[in-house]
């Protein structure tokens, strides 16, 4: 209870946000269905706000109602949060030495990211190369899907009508005078990602950055990661960059094949 009280007086946390998680917890650690009444006796709230938590829990289907018993329960959206994060952290664990690997033989960083439904690519891990020069950027970076080599190669191999949602929601934010700022011009990319099996960024999310990307595929058949090389271009130009594409493409085959994908 102390670092409860010590979090709601800390000014960095949405106190509103802290208090919907731990009505969360509340339902999640009954292990059967609650009545609002219930909820609200075991949250020490009044009724009236707990039914606005449930109803923003239900719309986002964190929580779920019966229709008839009007009792709550964990929405299906935590058990699909909870595959997620298994497969992140599996996806991780294989993709590790993996990674080294590659890294040890193109010298230059490398790097993981995983698929956000925001939409983005988000940087889980890297491997920095040997170089002082080496690129590297900070784990947790959001890498917008136009602009980067591991975001357009996840979206270039989705299926044409979830990319075409996900296109829908991109802003094609401009980082550099080389960065892609049109649905049309992406597009025009897939067709030759598809043909490839791999993406490439020539300074368009960061000036002087050359990269190519691999998609990391599930046992679904979807691109859920991507692993990238990335190198300046002062040292590595695009045909040098190009050379590692193969070795690129089959250690990503290799962590999807360890993650159940079987290749056509």
């Amino acid at each position: 209870m102390a670092d409860d009280a010590k979090q709601s007086d800390d000014r960095s946390v949405v106190k509103t946000l802290l208090k919907g998680l731990e009505l969360l917890d509340v339902v999640a650690s009954a292990n059967r269905p609650m009545s609002v009444s219930e909820i609200a006796t075991a949250f020490d709230m009044d009724i009236g706000t707990v039914h606005r938590f449930l109803n923003t829990f239900v719309r986002k289907r964190y929580i779920g109602q019966d229709p008839n018993s009007k009792q709550y329960f964990l929405g299906a959206k935590v058990l699909q949060l909870g595959r997620m994060f298994y497969e992140q952290h599996r996806i991780y664990d294989v993709a590790r030495d993996l990674m080294f690997e590659l890294s040890g033989s193109v010298e230059e960083t490398v790097q993981f990211s995983v698929y956000s439904a925001i939409p983005c690519a988000i940087l889980v891990d890297e491997i920095k190369g040997v170089d002082a020069t080496s690129v590297s950027y900070a784990i947790g970076t959001q890498l917008p899907m136009h602009s980067t080599a591991a975001g357009k190669v996840m979206l270039a191999m989705h299926e044409a009508p979830l990319r075409e949602r996900i296109i829908k929601k991109l802003e094609f934010d401009a980082h550099t005078k080389q960065t892609i700022r049109s649905k049309k011009k992406l597009i025009e990319q897939f067709e030759e990602i598809e043909k490839n099996g791999w993406a490439e960024e020539s300074s368009e999310f960061t000036d002087g950055v050359h990269a190519i990307a691999a998609p990391i595929f599930n046992v679904h058949d979807q691109p859920v990661a991507a692993i990238s090389i990335h190198c300046p271009e002062f040292r590595c130009d695009k045909k040098r960059l190009h050379g590692y594409a193969k070795e690129l493409c089959r250690i990503a085959a290799s962590i999807s094949e360890k993650l159940g994908h079987l290749a056509d």
